[in-house]
Order: C-alpha cells, then sequence, then structure tokens
C-alpha cells in the first residue's frame, strides 16, 4: 500500500505539468483560437524559470518569470493569428521550434553549469493529521502549485460552464459573427484567452523544470524537457471533449501511467527502458485513436475571424 500511496504521488506531480498546458489548451480553444505550440511555449517556461531560479533562488520570482514569458509568447501568438489572419496550424508549429530553440539559446548564453537543484524548490503543504497517515503520507504532503493546479481546474471549468463570460466564451469559439451581433467583443475575448492559456502552458513549464526534473535540459534539437507533453496535452484536451473536469481525469492517467514507468524500468532491468518510457505516448495515442470522432470541438476552432 506504501509503493502503491507513492505511485499515485508521483501520479499527481507527473501530472501538473500536462494539465496546466491541457487547462490553456482548453480555454484558448474554446474561444476559437487553436494553439498547436504548447510545447514551445512550455519550454520557454521551463528556460525562464530554471535560470531565474539559478540565478535568485527565489521560486516565486522565477514562476513569475516564467508566466511572463507565456503572457509575451500569448501575445504574439494572438496578434498573428487574429490580427494577421496567419493560419493558426502553422503558427503552432513554428511557435513550438521557436520555443525550443529560444530556450536552448537562453540557456547558453547564461553560462550557467548544467546543474541540478538539490532540496524543495516550490513551498509545500501537509494536510494536516492526514499527512501523517503511513498510506497516504505522501499523496497529501505535495507543494501548494500541485494543490493550486486543480483548483484552477475547477475554477476554468465554473469559468466556461457557469459563468456568462464562459458563455460568451464558447460562443466565439463556436460562431464569433452571433457574438459580434449581439454586442460582444470576439477579438477581444480571443486575445485574453489565448494570453491566459499560453500563461498556464509556461507555468507547466516550469513546473517541469523546477519540481519534477529540477533541472533544464535538451535531449536533442527539437525535443525538449518537456519530451512532447505539449502534444500530449493537446491529446489530453481532445479526450476531455475540451471540457476542464475531463481534461483533469485525462490528465491524471498520463501522469499515472508516467509514474507508473519509471518504476516499472527499476523493478525490470532487462527490458530497455524505451519499452516503458513510450508508454505514456501510447496510451495518449490509444485515446486519441477511441476518440478523435466523437470530440466535441468548437465548430469554429482554428478558424480566424474576419469582420
Amino acid at each position: 500500500m506504501i509503493i502503491v500511496g507513492g505511485i499515485v504521488a508521483a501520479g499527481l506531480r507527473m501530472a501538473v505539468p500536462i494539465l496546466l498546458a491541457a487547462l490553456g489548451i482548453s480555454l484558448t480553444g474554446s474561444s476559437g483560437v487553436l494553439n498547436l505550440g504548447a510545447e514551445g511555449i512550455m519550454e520557454v517556461g521551463a528556460a525562464s524559470a530554471f535560470i531565474a531560479f539559478t540565478l535568485t533562488g527565489s521560486s516565486g520570482s522565477s514562476l513569475l518569470i516564467a508566466v511572463f514569458a507565456g503572457v509575451f509568447l500569448g501575445l504574439l501568438f494572438a496578434f498573428l493569428v487574429i490580427d494577421l489572419y496567419t493560419d493558426q496550424v502553422l503558427a503552432g508549429l513554428t511557435f513550438w521550434i521557436f520555443g525550443v530553440g529560444i530556450s536552448s539559446y537562453m540557456f547558453k548564453i547564461q553560462k550557467l553549469p548544467i546543474v541540478t537543484v538539490k532540496g524543495e524548490v516550490l513551498p509545500r503543504l501537509s494536510i494536516p493529521f492526514l499527512s501523517q497517515v503511513p498510506i497516504i503520507k505522501d499523496i497529501l504532503s505535495q507543494d501548494l502549485l500541485l494543490y493550486s493546479t486543480f483548483i484552477l481546474m475547477v475554477i476554468v471549468w465554473v469559468l466556461l460552464y457557469k459563468t456568462r463570460w464562459g458563455l460568451m466564451i464558447r460562443a466565439s469559439g463556436h460562431s464569433p459573427a452571433a457574438v459580434k451581433s449581439s454586442g460582444g467583443y470576439p477579438r477581444i475575448i480571443r486575445y485574453l484567452c489565448t494570453i491566459l492559456g499560453s500563461a498556464f502552458m509556461a507555468l507547466g513549464g516550469a513546473y517541469l523544470s523546477l519540481e519534477i526534473a529540477k533541472a533544464y535540459y535538451l535531449p536533442s534539437p527539437l525535443i525538449g524537457i518537456a519530451q512532447l507533453r505539449g502534444f500530449i496535452a493537446i491529446v489530453v484536451t481532445i479526450f476531455g471533449s475540451w471540457n476542464p473536469l475531463k481534461i483533469g481525469a485525462a490528465s491524471l492517467l498520463i501522469g499515472g501511467v508516467d509514474a507508473l514507468q519509471l518504476r516499472l524500468q527499476r523493478m525490470f532491468p532487462g527490458i530497455p527502458i524505451y519499452f516503458f518510457v513510450m508508454l505514456p505516448y501510447l496510451i495518449a495515442l490509444f485515446s486519441l485513436i477511441v476518440t478523435f470522432k466523437k470530440a466535441e470541438s468548437p465548430q469554429s476552432l482554428g478558424k480566424p475571424f474576419i469582420e
């Protein structure tokens, strides 16, 4: 049972960057903007947060810098696809490549050694009494950003489905012309959602470098520390039909499989590790195949609104 508790706790942590990115994609996509550049934005968030923490030692400042980086990239992406009517698929793929490239450049010009952060970076919160129970103590002794992420998931769900603002956001994703005719401002709505969604993606990248990897590195020229988690977040969003609560469940599934495969590597050393590493990606691919035709995407997703 203790081992199970450790796997669940690790699964929760592994789910956070995917969930944050997926919430950003969901919010952006609900307004009608398709952002396939989540991978690149996560890379920038991861690099900027890690560099800031290495230089300042402040986790709060590091997260804030990552959020500012995400806001800037979101503003740039919104300008390209909303004002200049750039093809959203091509813009997203460009942001992916740009994000990995600029992250590598930022890290190298700092001339920082490849270091691993030791100790706890993000402040932790233990649930009184329950965190002392042996079976669940690992699950209920997590960092504040993890708890905040799942609270944010509920807030985004309430925003999209229980408020007038959410109705306007979803209407902008289905029929921006109708929003415009009713006195709304679909372009502004899309701008705000794209910027806020990008901030979520960058925050997910920051969590990845500061809490999970506790380092920053580039395994290959086009695959950074996020290791395609941004694209998994896109799959999770489709699998969850753009609903934050369903997205949260799907993120927990992927995160749990990711945590499990790390332990399977140690349990079965004779099996090539690449077999276990691919398990989360196989689950994501299978879920995409099963749900792609059934996914309820916004009708105007990826389509520019020309007044």
